[in-house]
């Protein structure tokens, strides 16, 4: 009878898994979320900003406050899409020649999550906000 070799492979989980429905998050990941909340809600052109908009913002935020911020295109729409899935965010997008714009349907509607994964850090601290 033949042995069937196992593989000890394990999966490694992608970022989205990690941040998917945690609240409990770092404080470096909250310094980020904050960052991308501020680059969501900007409004540069008309009807939204396009990933390259958002990412010229995250680039200076990065120069001010001497960390670096996740800026390349694919980790703009995960956060996009973490903001979506785990914080209730909603987007409007549309179309400006090639480009995909988006923008907040409700420029507040991600605060209270905000405000909970703060206290939810800070209790985990032990801190007071």
């Amino acid at each position: 009878m033949a042995t069937k070799k196992s593989n000890n492979i394990q999966s490694v989980p992608t970022k989205e898994k990690k941040l998917e429905g945690r609240m409990n998050v770092t404080t470096k990941q909250l310094d980020i979320i904050f960052a991308y909340n501020k680059a969501f809600r900007l409004t540069l052109r008309d009807n939204g900003n396009t990933w390259k908009d958002v990412q010229k913002y995250l680039e200076q935020k990065s120069a001010e406050d001497n960390r670096s911020y996740p800026s390349s295109r694919g980790q703009i729409f995960h956060y996009k899409s973490y903001f979506e899935t785990s914080l209730g965010a909603e987007f409007q997008t549309g179309r400006n020649g090639r480009a995909t714009i988006f923008n907040y349907k409700d420029r507040n509607c991600v605060l209270e999550k905000l405000i909970n994964l703060i206290g939810e850090r800070q209790k985990d601290s032990g801190e007071e906000l």
